[in-house]
């Protein structure tokens, strides 16, 4: 089977993907589609993640993609644990 990729962006980031990971081209693509797909099929993680957000959403709290600062909630100044 073949695929012919049109796009130089793609083709540059599927070979950097390869390159990171230490797969052939073909074995990385894969993995991406997959990863990709267990996102949006039933039962993948995003459906997992919706079930989190409903969990969340039920006790009030808004699901965000804003980032936490760990490091000040977990520590105080001086970096010792709170």
């Amino acid at each position: 089977m073949a695929l012919n990729i049109k796009s130089a962006s793609v083709e540059r980031k599927a070979r950097l993907l390869a390159q990171h990971t230490g797969q052939s081209i073909t074995r990385s693509i894969e993995r991406a589609i997959d990863n990709e797909l267990r996102l949006m099929l039933p039962g993948g993680n995003g459906e997992r993640l919706k079930r989190w957000e409903a969990r969340l959403a039920a006790h009030g709290v808004e699901p965000t993609t804003e980032s936490w600062d760990w490091k000040s909630d977990m520590y105080d100044e001086f970096g010792l644990p709170r």
